[in-house]
């Protein structure tokens, strides 16, 4: 059986949010789709590709947004990166998401586009379709809070900022990221990424470290911080428990703090930024973001 391909169907947007909150309950609403598809970081806009079965009926689609990275060295490279992707349940284990992946690689290459990439978790079917294929996989993982405090956390004064930042964001980032292999953003992409974001954000001050977050339906969540500093993770995590009765998110790919965090009786969800070199040596792949910084803001 052959599926059919749209490739950015024009007024299609709310079919598509219909198909995405069908498949991932409360996905999110006009707001959501303008903020993940709508929104231009870099030269590319995003795409949407869709699957139809012989019938015409939709079957599967996904997102392909436009980033780029900076490594410790200076260069600098666009990457895609799987945005909403989603399956229906009746057309599950058919191939579609590989249907999908070989469609991606293709809008890489036409656009020069070097690296093709995925956020994904290891229990995730889509994981292990990405190692079937080759494609690098950079550990990277989500870190909460547990449902009861940190009896060994150390008590600081927690500062909350809501509108008028204290310090520029974007200054802290570019301090720190400028001798790593990072996401590159200009002032404009970094505000539009980090600050202004579909829930409120806010940053928070404990003693010199800062930190931006968001505050979902379900979780507390540290966009970016200043320092990771393990202390004042906890502090605020317990925090946010008591007062917001919400666990506490972040994201990390170096490998001491996710062993220190595991070792500290965090919930280390494991997880992979899964790369493929589109238009080179796969080697290269594991060359370029072997050491890459991911924070949750980077995410869509």
């Amino acid at each position: 059986m052959t599926n059919k391909i749209l490739i950015n169907p024009p007024n299609f947007k709310e079919k598509y949010i219909g198909f995405l909150n069908q498949c991932f309950p409360n996905w999110g609403s006009d707001s959501q789709y303008a903020w993940a598809f709508e929104r231009k970081v870099g030269k590319h806009s995003s795409d949407i590709v869709l699957l139809a079965n012989e019938e015409d009926e939709i079957i599967a689609g996904s997102g392909l947004s436009f980033r780029m990275i900076k490594t410790a060295e200076g260069l600098q490279y666009d990457i895609a990166i799987f945005t909403g992707s989603w399956t229906l349940p009746n057309a599950r284990g058919r191939g579609c998401f590989t249907e999908i992946i070989g469609l991606f690689e293709k809008i890489c290459k036409e656009k020069n586009v070097p690296f093709l990439t995925a956020f994904v978790t290891e229990s995730n079917g889509s994981y292990r379709r990405f190692v079937d294929l080759d494609y690098y996989c950079l550990e990277a993982n989500n870190i909460l809070s547990n449902e009861s405090p940190f009896e060994n956390a150390e008590e600081f004064e927690i500062q909350f900022f809501e509108n008028d930042y204290p310090v520029d964001f974007y200054d802290i980032y570019t301090n720190i990221v400028k001798a790593k292999t990072a996401f590159y953003y200009t002032k404009v992409e970094f505000d539009n990424q980090y600050v202004n974001r579909i829930n409120q954000t806010a940053a928070v001050r404990i003693e010199n470290n800062w930190f931006l977050v968001e505050e979902n339906a379900s979780t507390f969540r540290i966009l970016f911080s200043k320092e990771v500093n393990l202390s004042h993770i906890k502090a605020l995590a317990n925090y946010v428990l008591k007062i917001k009765n919400k666990k506490t998110m972040f994201f990390s790919t170096d490998k001491n703090t996710i062993a220190k965090c595991e070792a500290e009786n965090f919930n280390v969800i494991k997880g992979y930024f899964t790369v493929k070199n589109i238009t080179g040596d796969q080697s290269d792949a594991e060359a370029v973001f072997k050491n890459l910084v991911i924070n949750v803001a980077d995410k869509m």
